[in-house]
């Protein structure tokens, strides 16, 4: 649990919502460097479909695309807070 709890901290702080962070951790991604790995325009829309399959699945609220592309690029620019 802890780790979960670790990883959605580090998701939010790119500014995402926790129920998002919690998707993302659904969908594979762990932390914001893990996040941070998908920057291609192609590679965000394959993580969004992902998203949207388990949102579908789970019943989370899927941020919009554009925001959540902004969250995308948020990770990029963020040191690294937690060493696994």
């Amino acid at each position: 649990y802890i780790q979960s709890w670790l990883g959605q901290a580090d998701l939010c702080r790119t500014g995402m919502q926790p129920d998002t962070a919690r998707l993302l951790q659904a969908s594979g991604i762990n932390d914001a460097p893990s996040l941070a790995r998908y920057f291609a325009p192609l590679d965000k829309l394959a993580l969004y479909g992902t998203m949207t399959a388990n949102a579908v699945q789970f019943g989370y609220r899927l941020p919009p695309f554009n925001e959540f592309a902004a969250n995308i690029d948020k990770a990029q620019t963020l040191p690294y807070a937690i060493r696994w």
